[in-house]
C-alpha cells in the first residue's frame, strides 16, 4: 500500500517488467480505478538508477495530476 500525491490517496502499487517494457500499476482504493504507466526499459532503468536503485523511493515520486497518475 502506498499514499500517493498531496491528497494522500491510498493505492495498491505494483511494478513489473517484460523484456522491453516496465509497468507501474496503481489501484486507487477510494474510487476503485486503476492507473497504468508504461515505460521502455531504458527509461525505467534511468529513473530507478536516479532513485538509488530503490523501487520504494520511486513510489514516493508518484502523484496524480488532472486525475491521471
Amino acid at each position: 500500500m502506498c499514499l500517493i500525491g498531496d491528497e494522500m490517496r491510498e493505492c495498491l502499487v505494483e511494478m513489473s517488467n517484460t523484456k522491453l517494457k516496465f509497468y507501474v500499476v496503481a489501484l486507487d482504493l477510494e474510487i476503485g480505478k486503476s492507473h497504468v504507466i508504461e515505460l521502455w526499459r531504458a527509461q525505467a532503468n534511468k529513473l530507478i538508477k536516479a532513485c538509488d536503485n530503490s523501487l520504494e523511493k520511486l513510489m514516493t515520486y508518484l502523484e496524480f495530476r488532472y486525475g491521471v497518475l
